[in-house]
C-alpha cells in the first residue's frame, strides 16, 4: 500500500464523522466515506503534496454528498431547525445528563453555527481549513464559532 493510500485510510474516522454530520444517517455516511476514499485514490494525481489532505478529502466528500442529495432528493428543508435538532454529539467524558444538555443546546443553534463549531471542535480543523471547506472567509468561521460558543453557554447555564 502506498504512503498516500495509508494517509487517506488514516483519515477515514474523521471523514466518517463529517459524513454522519452531513447526512444524519450512519449507513449512508459509511457509503459516503468509502466513496470519498475511492475517489481520492483514483484522483491522487490531482492532490498537491504539501497541501491539506483532510481539507481536500472533505471537499470531495461534501461534493459527493451534494451530488447524491440532489440526485436522490434527500435535501430536507429545515427552516425551523426541527431536523437539525436531531443531531447528536459523539460521547466524550461528560456524564450522560450533561451530554444530553449539550446535545440539545447544539440542536438549537443555527445551522451555520453548529456546522462551524463541529468542524473546529469535533473535527479538529484549523479555522482556515474550515473556511475553505465551507467556502467562506476565515473571519466568518471564527465569528460563527464564537457565537455558537456564546449561545451554548446561555443555553446550558
Amino acid at each position: 500500500m502506498s504512503e498516500f493510500a495509508l494517509e487517506v485510510a488514516g483519515l477515514r474516522p474523521r471523514l466518517l464523522a463529517y459524513a454522519v454530520a452531513l447526512s444524519k444517517d450512519e449507513t449512508f455516511a459509511e457509503d459516503l466515506a468509502q466513496e470519498t476514499i475511492t475517489k481520492a485514490l483514483e484522483n491522487q494525481h490531482q492532490f498537491r503534496r504539501g497541501t491539506n489532505l483532510l481539507a481536500w478529502m472533505t471537499t470531495i466528500l461534501r461534493n459527493l454528498f451534494l451530488t447524491l442529495v440532489r440526485r436522490e432528493g434527500r435535501i430536507v428543508e429545515d427552516p425551523e431547525g426541527t431536523h437539525e435538532a436531531t443531531l447528536h454529539v459523539p460521547p466524550g467524558q461528560l456524564p450522560r445528563e450533561e451530554l444530553r444538555d449539550v446535545e440539545t443546546a447544539i440542536g438549537k443553534l443555527p445551522a451555520k453555527q453548529s456546522r462551524s463549531l463541529y468542524l473546529i471542535a469535533i473535527m479538529g480543523m484549523e479555522y482556515d481549513e474550515a473556511a475553505l471547506l465551507a467556502d467562506v472567509p476565515t473571519g466568518t468561521v471564527k465569528s460563527q464559532v464564537s457565537r455558537a460558543r456564546e449561545n451554548l453557554r446561555k443555553l446550558i447555564t
